[in-house]
């Protein structure tokens, strides 16, 4: 055995400890923490929306964006009409609303990862610096169920099966290994 070996079954130790189900509880207050952010920053664009239509700004992808035929990387210049546009933040901030309280938490996951995405590419000043961890976590979301614990999902749940969590192969949502 290799020292190798010792840092890959290491590295595999610690993946399996991080997946545990007792990390739940923080992925789920990680979700609520990132959803008020993006709910706070969408609140806080939404009456700068007309000054989107007047100003073009430069995109991060454009260029790679244009190669496909998209004029732009954020979902809220493709919109031409100011009453569209609120529309789309009115939906981008109900979407949010839902996934912080962990309503339909993985049928909205990849929404919101559009909306954080759109959000930074379209503006600076308020949340700079914020952007790589809300596409992390958001990112985490994508992999890991977000919704297990501090949801509406898992109260849900937990209602309807009668107080039994999720169950996978390995690891039990609920907290209690091999029930």
């Amino acid at each position: 055995m290799s020292i190798f070996d010792h840092r890959a079954s290491g590295w595999d130790e610690w993946i399996e400890r991080a997946l545990a189900s007792a990390r739940l509880h923080g992925i789920g207050l990680l979700r609520i923490a990132l959803g008020s952010l993006l709910l706070y920053r969408q609140i806080a664009y939404y009456g700068q929306r007309g000054s989107i239509l007047e100003a073009r700004v430069e995109q991060p992808f454009t260029s790679v964006l244009a190669a496909y035929g998209l004029p732009n990387a954020s979902i809220y210049t493709l919109v031409d009409s100011s009453a569209w546009l609120s529309l789309v933040y009115i939906l981008a901030i109900v979407a949010t609303a839902l996934w912080t309280v962990g309503l339909c938490t993985r049928s909205l996951t990849p929404l919101i990862f559009a909306v954080a995405w759109s959000l930074p590419a379209q503006f600076g000043g308020l949340g700079v610096g914020f952007e790589g961890v809300i596409q992390a976590l958001i990112s985490l979301g994508v992999v890991r169920d977000a919704s297990a614990r501090w949801s509406v999902d898992a109260w849900l749940r937990r209602r309807w099966r009668g107080g039994v969590g999720i169950k996978s192969s390995r690891f039990s949502v609920t907290g209690r290994p091999g029930r």
